[in-house]
């Protein structure tokens, strides 16, 4: 009777659902991929949500308030059950309440846990055209639960006494997910328990975080679309090609005509090199002949005081004659 009298309070419309991804029952027919719009879809299950905050018992009142109290504070908050259940465990030492504000909340030596138990273990439907909005729609929906948890721990502390500072010190929850080829094809009698994930039910795997959900789907769906980007990457590589060839065919050409003037040079400027250098050997043959040709003259007189063996013509051209510092003509 406790749990009808829950359910007509808080069924209906649910106030904390108006921004939630739809929610649906386990059925294989809704996973499905629209391949006009190449959309994601895929069923997402969190449940089990538990958030555990920092509690103070100097003031706290374990016993459930009257009657009369709840339904006053029931027409100051609108929406909450007054039929929630106290059960006192551990010879008292901890106390647990079914039922509160869509949550189960037990109260510890100096924590609290609030398990989060409005969708219980309904499906949320995912779907999108890309990897950030299933990401965007999976963090939308854990902040709504911890939103939930924190709202119905304030109303407890209202009601119980007791003191919090709301900190999270720590979530868990599981993560059901279905609607993949791989996970579908898992026999159904198989168990598994893994560091990542487990299955313990004949058509749901479970992960224990949010990350892991995300790279789940993440690398799903990039192995889901691998022949596509292969299939794209041949495209560039040909388009690339293409585009490039002649810019290549012409550019070989410059650089062959290039190399061929570089050699062409190379030859002409070892041939300078060795008319200079047969040209240096002449001079020192020349300059040898004529310091011949000048030690032979009569050591009594120098060339201005006579001529004799040589004629005037001779001796003028002689005189006429002068060196440079490497012994060449000038």
């Amino acid at each position: 009777m406790k749990k009808e009298a829950y359910n007509k309070n808080i069924t209906g419309k649910n106030p904390f659902l108006a921004n939630s991804p739809q929610e649906g029952s386990f059925n294989h027919t809704m996973v499905v991929k629209n391949n006009n719009k190449k959309n994601i879809t895929y069923l997402w299950q969190p449940h089990n949500h538990r958030l555990y905050f920092d509690f103070n018992k100097s003031n706290f009142n374990p016993i459930k308030p009257s009657y009369h109290t709840l339904k006053k504070y029931e027409s100051m908050v609108g929406i909450f059950n007054t039929a929630y259940t106290y059960t006192p465990l551990n010879h008292n030492s901890e106390h647990k309440y079914e039922n509160f504000m869509g949550c189960q909340i037990r109260v510890k030596k100096n924590q609290v846990e609030v398990i989060n138990k409005w969708h219980n273990k309904q499906w949320r439907k995912l779907t999108a055209e890309n990897l950030n909005q299933i990401n965007e729609m999976i963090d939308k929906e854990m902040e709504t639960l911890t939103e939930q948890s924190i709202e119905a721990l304030k109303s407890f502390i209202d009601l119980h006494k007791g003191k919090s500072r709301f900190e999270i010190l720590k979530l868990k929850c599981e993560q059901g997910i279905h609607g993949d080829e791989y996970l579908d094809k898992i026999p159904r009698e198989l168990i598994i328990h893994d560091t990542y994930f487990k299955k313990e039910y004949a058509k749901k795997v479970e992960m224990f975080k949010v990350a892991e959900v995300k790279n789940y789907i993440s690398t799903r769906c990039i192995e889901n679309i691998a022949p596509e980007i292969a299939g794209e990457i041949n495209n560039i590589h040909n388009t690339i090609q293409e585009d490039l060839t002649p810019s290549l065919k012409q550019l070989n050409e410059s650089v062959q005509l290039e190399i061929y003037n570089k050699k062409l040079h190379l030859s002409v400027l070892h041939d300078i090199k060795n008319t200079q250098k047969s040209n240096l050997e002449l001079n020192k043959a020349m300059k040898n002949t004529l310091e011949a040709i000048s030690n032979n003259l009569p050591k009594k007189t120098s060339i201005n005081q006579t001529n004799k063996g040589f004629t005037d013509k001779e001796m003028g051209i002689i005189r006429n004659i002068k060196f440079d510092i490497n012994g060449s003509i000038i």
